[in-house]
């Protein structure tokens, strides 16, 4: 069945200022959310060469920001592919969510493109923060461009962290999953056989079922359950629609 998100344009943004905090992996697990939901959903990405889980198909959208290009250019071939995402997303109803590249400053290229895409016109806009210890958890950098985060949904794996495990407001939402063994990350990210280029999806091409595993492990399988749970209601269920009531007349006998 498929949800109805509310009219306007939906979003998710990574927060996450520095690589390795898991940040790719909770845009994943909110496309997951979606997608277990049923609504329809778009992962828009700033990293180019992230490998990211193949499941995610044709709503995977890379923008693309080359390091070999002047700051102009840039802008132009990156707004070029986010407006119509962005159109996209508020027209058919997607949520859009957006993973930043790893070790983003303040002044960055991205803010720039964001604020002429119109993120800052949306709807809703939703923090997916990925908690590490001694991670800055503020995100100054999208509210001084206009996106103000009225949803915040913290992932983070127990370890010692700056985050408590008591909300601030009702608005903010602490996930604690189980933690994930390497295995299990592998078979989300359906790495390909020692020897075999790690890199872009369509680098792997046709190697993809070769390696694809049939059916998930006990651990995947809980884990996304988990995060469909918490992230469906920390963001998802705020912004639905509600169902419609359905009135049944009561007809004379003929």
């Amino acid at each position: 069945m498929k949800n109805t998100l509310k009219h306007g344009l939906n979003i998710a943004i990574v927060t996450c200022p520095e690589a390795g905090y898991g940040g790719s992996l909770l845009a994943w697990e909110t496309y997951q959310a979606c997608k277990m939901k049923g609504v329809p959903a778009i992962l828009a990405t700033f990293d180019r060469y992230r490998l990211y889980p193949p499941d995610i198909g044709s709503d995977l959208r890379r923008l693309p920001v080359p390091v070999d290009k002047a700051s102009g250019e840039l802008e132009a071939e990156a707004l070029t592919c986010l407006i119509p995402i962005v159109e996209e997303a508020k027209k058919e109803g997607k949520f859009l969510i957006i993973d930043t590249q790893a070790g983003f400053k303040p002044g960055d290229l991205m803010f720039a493109v964001m604020t002429r895409a119109g993120l800052a016109d949306a709807d809703s806009a939703a923090a997916l923060v990925a908690v590490r210890h001694g991670q800055e958890t503020l995100w100054e950098p999208f509210e001084a461009i206009g996106i103000r985060m009225d949803r915040v949904i913290f992932r983070y794996w127990g370890f010692r962290s700056p985050v408590s495990e008591t909300p601030c407001n009702e608005m903010e939402f602490r996930w604690k999953p189980r933690f994930l063994d390497r295995t299990s990350l592998d078979e989300i990210y359906q790495e390909p056989p020692s020897g075999h280029p790690v890199g872009l999806e369509e680098m792997l091409g046709d190697m993809t079922p070769f390696y694809k595993v049939g059916r998930r492990k006990p651990e995947v399988t809980e884990h996304i359950e988990d995060a469909t749970e918490h992230i469906y209601t920390a963001l998802l269920e705020p912004i639905m629609e509600p169902l419609q009531e359905v009135y049944f007349l009561d007809l004379p006998d003929f």
